[in-house]
């Protein structure tokens, strides 16, 4: 009965993991013609996922002037552009956690 279940957790446990590994591998390497990113995520070796730059978000609006967020290309929201060099006099706030923090709803930078 163990032995059994070993290997059904294990057979299992390979069968997912192909699944996975082919997944992102035509999700990487396939020949998909995309005009922009179609996932607001993107796998990364750091993290689990970052933020995929370019992605434009369509958010909910009050106006109809306003603009969708887009990710800058660090994976950031910022009205403002970001330079990777920080000047001496500037001072830079990064928030972590789940959507709430990401701004999930938000209509403005």
């Amino acid at each position: 009965m163990k032995k059994t279940s070993f290997k059904i957790i294990v057979i299992t446990i390979i069968c997912l993991s192909i699944i996975e590994l082919t997944s992102f591998l035509i999700l990487k390497f396939g020949n998909l013609k995309l005009e922009q990113p179609i996932f607001n995520r993107e796998l990364s070796l750091y993290s689990t996922y970052n933020n995929t730059p370019n992605f434009k978000h369509y958010t909910i609006k009050t106006d109809t002037t306003e603009k969708d967020v887009i990710i800058d290309e660090y994976g950031f929201i910022s009205k403002n552009k970001i330079e990777l060099k920080k000047p001496d006099n500037l001072i830079r706030i990064f928030i972590t956690g789940g959507s709430a923090s990401f701004g999930t709803g938000q209509s403005y930078p």
